[in-house]
């Protein structure tokens, strides 16, 4: 019978190639603090990162572009991940003019994406909140529902599967923004409906 061994570097390694992309990125827009992105009077941090889910905020400017795709090509060396560019996209601004938005895509290899978008499974999207971000989550609740077979319950069973299961569903996005009060009364239906 033989084991399944695990390399216990593994994941120091992911860890220590990731903190060299996130460390040269910030190197990079401390350099250069004019391909910051800025939205209104803030401006964003250059990156977001968990695991291998990373977004890079760039201004986009043809100067922005020549510093971070050779910096890339540069950590795809180093680190031996590979940048997987089908599935990685540029979310650009809807004012953008399409040579701009050629050049851009061009420069980078990516697809163009569009808002709104998932990230982690939180909505990034701009404007105000729309009841409509939040169908994924319902989608899911709805699943979790669908997956049990919950007509020989109890009332008492179907009051402690919504407690333990079915309330914790929203808590994630509830941590990170606030939903609309119409997501609110769509979950209390099927919760409802549910009991």
């Amino acid at each position: 019978m033989s084991k399944l061994l695990r390399d216990p570097l593994s994941p120091a390694l992911f860890i220590l190639a990731e903190e060299y992309l996130l460390k040269g990125l910030q190197q990079i827009y401390s350099q250069f603090p004019e391909l910051a992105y800025q939205s209104g009077c803030s401006i964003l941090v250059p990156t977001l990162a968990f695991a291998n889910d990373v977004l890079v905020f760039t201004n986009g400017s043809k100067d922005s572009i020549s510093k971070l795709m050779p910096f890339l090509d540069h950590y795809q060396l180093v680190s031996g991940q590979v940048v997987n560019k089908e599935k990685n996209s540029c979310i650009l601004s809807e004012k953008t003019t399409p040579a701009r938005a050629s050049i851009v895509l061009k420069a980078t290899e990516f697809r163009r994406g569009a808002l709104p978008f998932t990230y982690l499974g939180i909505p990034i999207y701009k404007g105000k909140r729309q009841v409509f971000l939040f169908d994924a989550l319902i989608e899911k609740i709805r699943e979790r529902l669908a997956s049990w077979s919950c007509n020989h319950l109890s009332f008492g069973a179907r009051i402690t599967f919504l407690q333990s299961v079915l309330n914790t569903l929203p808590m994630y996005d509830l941590q990170v923004m606030q939903m609309p009060a119409e997501v609110y009364k769509k979950i209390e239906r099927i919760f409802n409906k549910f009991l």
